[in-house]
């Protein structure tokens, strides 16, 4: 049966508005449809509320999935049993041994490690790239990427396709330099490909949603109704399992906020799974988030949001970089497309002693890492050192067709902290200071529009020149 609203805490955003027409239609889909259906909701709009609701109105079995844990969380934290919600990682670990009975599997984390550091070895090529390998390998999976061998009945065009596709990650990713060409870490990526693919005893979490992909495998049919949550942030792989699991589901999403493509997820792969399962589509667009003035501001981008009814007038007004440290507090946030502009920021917060940090602690990883190597070249132009860094891996990715603006995003900001902090040492002790994962509500914290989604805060500054037509 469906989850029992008289049992729990029913979410107190039910209890405090009344629920619009698009999200009781909404309800209604999810909970008695015939078919298979897609909540395409907005910013703000409710979404989880009318998942949850939804799956409280369904006269039938019910299971609610998510790619990560933190969303599991949120659903169980707001009255939904345990038993009623899952991660498409555990789901797919039951699939993979289901569909191998046989073999006792053991989840081990260092597989990827093993494997990769087994293949290159001591080879001087790979010195100081393995965690780059590992990455790149992990990325083409999530894609679906089948090793060589899995080849066999594909067309010619199939495979060149496979071939210039990691070649482009590979690059995109600068996994080369002087020494180490392109196509030598493809043939490396791939030998990891084969061996990651043999299903034995021992898999890692990515083998849990690869395998059932690349083998096919069959997906039992659990419950009645499948809800997939955050579908716009899932990858094919996960999607895989999450579709099968359920003889009617429900995805939950917003092709606006496909902010995971770095990883394998985009807006393409949520709306080319509502035309597979010919899914009936309902819109939320009714954002309970913000205020008037920020809706219409939206509505640059997104037209169809709406302003809730009874909204405030909100404020949003333009202001001169200059001034920004005197008009921001705790408290606040300030967002950025990308990290060198925060940098930026922080250094005038800085040195208005203005407490503030940068959410997310892997923000400055490369960039420490390419300080280290500055360190230990020998070197003395800490400029001239990360200009040419970030021009040998520009080149070589627009070779590829890759995308080249992250290696410029950590020049700019690596080079902006050590015009700051005044040499390679002060470099190196500011950047593990600079960046958190949790900074706290008394601080003003910067961050990129992908970290920060999710949060809220009454007062948010966006450093509008760095965003581009329709971003």
């Amino acid at each position: 049966m469906g989850i029992n609203f008289d049992a729990i805490n029913i979410d107190s955003a039910i209890k405090k508005r009344r629920e619009t027409p698009q999200q009781m239609n909404a309800q209604d889909a999810i909970a008695n449809s015939d078919t298979h259906v897609a909540i395409e909701a907005l910013a703000g709009s409710g979404k989880t509320t009318v998942a949850i609701a939804g799956a409280g109105q369904a006269d039938c079995s019910v299971k609610l999935y998510s790619f990560a844990r933190d969303a599991i969380a949120e659903l169980v934290s707001r009255g939904v049993p345990k038993t009623q919600v899952q991660t498409l990682s555990s789901l797919s670990y039951e699939v993979v041994r289901l569909n191998n009975p046989g073999i006792d599997f053991r989840v081990d984390t260092s597989k990827l490690y093993n494997i990769a550091r087994g293949i290159v070895g001591d080879d001087p090529l790979f010195k100081g790239k393995l965690s780059d390998l590992m990455k790149v390998t992990n990325y083409l999976r999530a894609l679906g990427t089948k090793p060589r061998s899995m080849w066999g009945g594909e067309s010619q065009a199939y495979r060149q396709f496979q071939e210039d596709n990691v070649s482009k990650v590979i690059a995109g990713a600068g996994l080369f330099d002087a020494n180490l060409t392109v196509e030598d870490s493809a043939e490396a990526i791939f030998a990891i490909l084969e061996e990651c693919a043999e299903i034995q005893g021992n898999l890692d979490p990515q083998d849990m949603v690869w395998w059932p992909y690349i083998y096919e495998m069959a997906v039992p049919q659990k419950t009645d109704l499948g809800i997939v949550d955050e579908a716009q942030d899932m990858d094919v792989t996960q999607l895989y399992c999450a579709i099968r699991a359920a003889s009617r589901v429900a995805l939950i999403g917003d092709r606006h906020q496909a902010i995971y493509g770095w990883r394998g997820a985009d807006e393409g792969n949520f709306v080319d799974t509502i035309g597979q399962l010919r899914a009936e589509v309902y819109p939320l667009t009714v954002s309970f988030r913000c205020d008037q003035a920020i809706i219409a501001e939206a509505q640059r981008l997104v037209p169809a949001i709406e302003a809730r009814q009874g909204a405030g007038q909100g404020i949003v007004r333009t202001i001169d970089l200059a001034h920004l440290a005197s008009q921001v507090d705790p408290g606040d946030y300030i967002i950025s497309r990308n990290n060198a502009h925060l940098f930026k920021v922080w250094t005038l917060l800085a040195r208005a002693r203005k407490p503030a940090y940068i959410l997310g602690s892997q923000v400055t990883k490369q960039m420490v890492s390419l300080t280290k190597s500055f360190m230990k070249s020998g070197e003395d132009d800490f400029y001239e050192y990360v200009t040419e860094w970030a021009g040998e891996k520009v080149r070589g990715a627009a070779e590829k067709g890759a995308p080249t603006e992250h290696f410029l995003d950590v020049a700019r900001a690596l080079l902006t902290v050590h015009e700051f902090a005044g040499s390679a040492n002060a470099v190196m002790s500011t950047l593990y200071d600079v960046a958190k994962d949790n900074p706290g509500p008394n601080v003003i914290t910067l961050g990129t529009t992908h970290r920060m989604k999710g949060r809220e805060a009454d007062r948010v500054f966006r450093l509008n020149n760095y965003y581009g037509e329709g971003q």
